[in-house]
């Protein structure tokens, strides 16, 4: 895997607000597995996704005008605390900027770190205004983790009450992991209402944030067992309560200890009482890793294999849950399989296998693919599926285009926009306008999710990620 690992540091580095990629995995196969290593955090800028950004980018011009959602927006320039547009679909007019950072569940607060002078603020915004409505100061310099490959931003407890940040290793810190490969970990854990002075945590060794329960008594790590070359892992806990890390480590049973692969995304359950992260492993497989945050255990569930040394079709697998967390969904519009997982009896119930459209390249794009392959591999989508209000569909993206799948049968009722490259979804509250990003386009167009029929569009946005949030104002 350490060409694996050279692939992500050169095509993924998006660490935004100086977060480190979490990583992990589990489960047992036949074959050796080969590691992943984990990335420092950085201050790099964000990189484009296949294009540089224009000179002087035109302002977003809508096509439909008289609508009444609000688009909160995460773009890939912007300066480090300014890299969230909230956009009227209307007039494609910017109404705020609000910082990169992790929302509460109901999105009324983004909670945001900035760096500087080896000292952290951390700000929380009131997302319908922009406004700083309180913030804190710590000694020392630390960043919110990343949640997965996509570089959002992560840390908070399912509840939203507590939060958690990871020390930036400095210079010296890294010149000396570099010569005698031992490592001092940092986590500084916060309630998020800013009224308790903040629990400093600091660990022997090589550790990653992974997951912090709603009660915040319980903080989940990966350890990095033998520096970053090695690329073994296991899940720790650390009680915040007596501010001891247990000696056994978190695993399921019949499972062995060390886990590999590259997180991808996380949900958590209605009730936060379980973190679900996709996991991605070129030999053993995709799984979710099914972590009980009140019980310290966790289960592997296994996802179809198809593909799985298929590196940049891996990149499309992604969740979607229920609203009552009764079913996930792990599909892959990509590779064409779809698997609908009962969270309950920690199990996959059913799999399908989806149909897929004919490709035809003609001379012309495939000389195209042959020259730009780097630039195509770039694409790391954001909310790659999503549910119907009703459940009754599913979308996700495909290599191209994205589809709509009937819940009943797991089968493509739609193929909508079949020759763009899309980078993210979002529906408006009703479910009435599908919204999805292509950053190739610089183009934001939104859809009707029943016929695919698009709806309008806003360009000219300077290299949109994705859509995270759909606001509708009455």
């Amino acid at each position: 895997m350490r060409q694996l690992s050279t692939r992500i540091r050169s095509r993924f580095r998006i660490a935004l607000l100086g977060a480190a990629l979490v990583l992990a995995g589990c489960g047992t196969s036949s074959a050796p597995r080969r590691a992943v290593a984990p990335l420092r955090p950085t201050t790099e800028a964000p990189k484009a996704i296949s294009t540089p950004p224009p000179r002087s980018a035109p302002s977003p011009t809508p096509t439909v005008p008289q609508l009444a959602d609000r688009l909160y927006v995460r773009t890939l320039y912007g300066s480090a605390d300014r890299e969230m547009t909230v956009l009227n679909a209307a007039s494609g007019a910017t109404e705020r900027q609000l910082p990169n950072g992790v929302p509460a569940p109901d999105w009324s607060i983004v909670f945001a770190a900035e760096r500087a002078d080896g000292r952290t603020s951390i700000r929380a915004v009131e997302a319908g205004s922009g406004s700083i409505i309180r913030q804190l100061t710590l000694d020392g310099e630390y960043a919110l983790p990343a949640a997965g490959l996509d570089g959002t931003p992560g840390g908070l407890a399912p509840n939203g009450a507590w939060l958690a940040l990871a020390a930036v290793p400095t210079s010296d810190e890294l010149r000396a992991f570099e010569r005698d490969k031992h490592w001092i970990s940092r986590f500084a854990i916060l309630d998020t209402a800013f009224k308790q002075a903040p629990r400093i945590v600091t660990v022997d060794g090589n550790f990653w944030f992974d997951a912090l329960s709603s009660n915040g008594e319980s903080l989940y790590l990966i350890e990095n067992l033998q520096g970053d070359s090695t690329g073994r892992y296991q899940v720790r806990f650390y009680n915040l309560r007596t501010k001891t890390l247990d000696p056994q480590v978190v695993v399921g049973k019949g499972e062995s200890q060390v886990m590999q692969g590259v997180r991808q995304a996380a949900i958590a359950s209605p009730g936060g009482d379980w973190l679900y992260s996709l996991y991605l492993n070129e030999s053993h497989g995709p799984f979710i890793h099914a972590l009980n945050l009140d019980n310290r255990f966790a289960i592997c569930i296994d996802l179809p294999k198809e593909g799985r040394q298929d590196w940049e079709k891996q990149l499309f697998w992604s969740l979607a849950m229920t609203p009552g967390g009764e079913t996930i969904y792990a599909v892959n519009g990509a590779l064409g399989v779809v698997a609908e997982v009962d969270p309950a009896g920690l199990h996959v119930r059913r799999t399908a296998t989806l149909a897929r459209a004919a490709t035809s390249f003609g001379p012309l794009s495939a000389l195209a693919r042959l020259l730009a392959p780097v630039a195509e591999a770039k694409r790391i989508p954001i909310g790659g599926a999503l549910l119907s209000p009703d459940g009754k569909m599913l979308y996700t993206l495909a290599e191209k285009g994205l589809l709509a799948l009937d819940t009943r049968d797991l089968s493509v009722r739609g193929r909508y926009l079949s020759e763009w490259a899309l980078d993210s979804l979002a529906l408006s509250p009703d479910g009435k306008r599908l919204y999805s990003v292509s950053a190739e386009k610089r183009t934001i167009v939104w859809l009707d999710p029943v016929t695919g029929s698009e709806l309008g569009s806003l360009q000219g946005a300077q290299l949109p990620q994705g859509v995270l949030r759909v606001e509708t104002r009455r």
